[in-house]
């Protein structure tokens, strides 16, 4: 009976223990793996505020790009508009130009586009005289053929 109660207590202590034995190496692995997440959310955390960073001064040098070249696009279209203004200044034809330049008289008119009877004569009309020198066959040319 004494063997049974020292196999029973053996047992019993065993029993007790073994989970302790059992639970020891789970619960350090369990840590070890509670203690790897940490250090990996860590990493995460830091790469991530790093890219974030890097993301940062990327967007503040592309956006300073940016409003760089707005700015220069806009002085450019101010320019352009400067420009443009200056060149509708320069070909903007007032009435007081257009009666100097582009109206034509009535002065003008006589000299240039009007066809006086005068001209008509000169240079359209046919005269008899005219007539009788390349159209008219003389009777002189008559004769010899």
């Amino acid at each position: 009976m004494n063997t049974s109660i020292v196999m029973f207590t053996i047992l019993l202590i065993v029993i007790i223990g073994l989970p302790g034995i059992l639970v020891a190496p789970i619960q350090s692995s369990l840590n070890n793996v509670v203690e790897y997440d940490q250090r990996n959310q860590q990493n995460i955390t830091k790469n991530s505020t790093e890219i974030m960073s890097k993301v940062e001064i990327t967007l503040s040098t592309t956006q300073s790009v940016t409003d760089n070249f707005s700015e220069i696009s806009r002085n450019e279209r101010q320019r352009d508009k400067k420009v443009s203004k200056g060149s509708k200044r320069n070909h903007h034809i007032s009435k007081k130009d257009t009666d100097r330049k582009h109206h034509i008289s009535k002065k003008d008119t006589d000299r240039k586009h009007h066809i006086s009877k005068k001209d008509t004569d000169r240079t359209h009309h046919i005269s008899k005289k005219d007539t009788d020198r390349k159209h008219h066959i003389s009777k002189k040319d008559t004769d010899t053929t």
